[in-house]
């Protein structure tokens, strides 16, 4: 079973918290060993120092526009549906100071060309 960051068949028997709560250790004692990390899920950029960003799965984003679609009778069900930076499913968390804006600008380039397709990025690893 396949966790988050998590390989282990273990994990299916804890409880999620849990599971959150050993992620943002990940990013705590990396901070403490003087490492520079990427959150996840939710912006993270108070969980520790050197959090450079965070890539934000917009929950609230999809739910709303999901509730949304079913008031319209839109909504179809049967499939799955997808949440990317085109429809602010996914965003960028809050950006640490210590990024250097030609950093930042590089990003947003490439976060404008994946929002118009001329990006691709893949679906599987």
């Amino acid at each position: 079973m396949k966790i988050g960051l998590f390989d282990h068949v273990e994990a299916a028997d804890r409880p999620l918290a849990t599971l959150f709560d050993e992620r943002l250790t990940f990013v705590k004692a990396a901070d403490d060993a003087g490492i520079w990390g990427i959150g996840v899920d939710k912006d993270q950029y108070n969980v520790a120092k050197r959090v450079l960003t965070s890539g934000v799965k917009r929950v609230d984003v999809g739910i709303f526009d999901t509730v949304k679609s079913v008031q319209e009778g839109k909504f179809k069900g049967g499939s799955d549906l997808n949440f990317n930076l085109k429809n602010n499913g996914m965003s960028v968390g809050k950006i640490n100071p210590a990024v250097p804006k030609a950093f930042i600008d590089e990003m947003n380039k490439y976060k404008q060309q994946i929002i118009d397709g001329t990006l691709k990025v893949p679906t599987a690893l």
